[in-house]
């Protein structure tokens, strides 16, 4: 049986069996990547609160279907490859130029073998001024249009590993601009354009405010350089 084929015989059901089979692989992976971070003290000393999370089997069902949708051909060879958000870490910190701080840790537990980037990091940003800075660190950079803000890492624990840990890090104030944002349009599935208008204006006031954190990070340890 070729594999368009049984991609479109095989059912949602069957993927989530697949992925569920894994599930524990997946946890203990991203609670080691967790506790590694946060054991290191540069970066406990600028990590407001952590959080850890494993897709739902809704939200898993509704990104299949969005893939398949899209075209892609998603069966239970490939699913960990297609869809690689299945288990998430994100770390939150409070001033902008922390972001520095975490990033050189991340690549430090790299090189020691602690993960593998199953991908280059990417970072989002709608401020031409933020986009500046985080290439400045070397991560690849892309605006978004919608005002989502983050960094993303994408770990495995070997290059063959079946599992992968999405690291997510942001600050406190684009966390509550991403909260919202979800839970007004991803978990309602709202399309108001008053919601867009109302999350546009957030994303600038996040702006305005994560300046004036940065301008208040004036302690000189680590990362308290100016940020844009």
């Amino acid at each position: 049986m070729s594999r368009s084929v049984r991609a479109r015989r095989e059912s949602v059901e069957s993927l989530l069996r697949t992925v569920r089979a894994q599930a524990n692989v997946f946890e203990g992976f991203g609670s080691s990547v967790e506790a590694i971070l946060l054991k290191n003290p540069e970066v406990s000393d600028v990590v407001h609160s952590a959080k850890r999370r494993a897709k739902s089997d809704a939200s898993l069902a509704k990104k299949i279907e969005m893939k398949r949708a899209e075209g892609c051909q998603i069966t239970s060879d490939n699913i960990f490859k297609e869809i690689t958000d299945i288990y998430a870490v994100r770390l939150i910190h409070l001033y902008p130029q922390d972001i520095s701080v975490i990033h050189r840790a991340i690549e430090h537990h790299a090189q020691a073998k602690d993960w593998v980037f199953a991908e280059k990091p990417k970072a989002y940003t709608w401020d031409p001024e933020s986009k500046d800075f985080l290439q400045g660190l070397g991560l690849k950079c892309s605006i978004k249009p919608s005002y989502y803000t983050s960094v993303h890492y994408l770990l495995r624990p070997r290059k063959d590993a079946v599992a992968t840990c999405e690291l997510q890090v942001r600050s406190l104030l684009e966390e509550v601009w991403g909260e919202a944002d979800h839970k007004a349009k991803y978990k309602k599935g709202i399309q108001d354009p008053r919601v867009d208008e109302h999350l546009a204006v957030l994303a600038r006031l996040v702006g305005a405010g994560s300046r004036l954190m940065s301008a208040l990070r004036v302690d000189g340890k680590p990362g308290s350089e100016s940020t844009f």
